[in-house]
């Protein structure tokens, strides 16, 4: 599926999830947060081999520092996600 495509399948996804209940949103984003918990250690090694490919590809330094993913950007996200649980419905 190219990004035109991704891009029409989140549109319609999200006219589905908006009428989904806070409390069944406010589970998923709980598993959101343990997945997370649970496989950061496969993302670091995730994002360390991405990384190490943008410097073999050449991808500009300021770059790779933005796409350098670790404990505190995962952090983070983990509070962001936590800060939409406890917005109400």
């Amino acid at each position: 599926m190219d990004i035109t495509g991704i891009a029409k399948h989140a549109k319609n996804a999200s006219r589905h999830l908006a009428a989904v209940p806070g409390e069944q949103k406010n589970l998923a984003l709980k598993a959101i947060i343990e997945a997370l918990e649970n496989h950061r250690d496969a993302i670091f090694s995730a994002n360390l081999r991405d990384l190490e490919r943008s410097r073999e590809e050449g991808l500009a330094q300021p770059l790779i520092k933005r796409l350098k993913f670790q404990e505190e950007k995962l952090s983070e996200v983990i509070t962001g996600i936590s800060a939409l649980i406890s917005i109400p419905d």
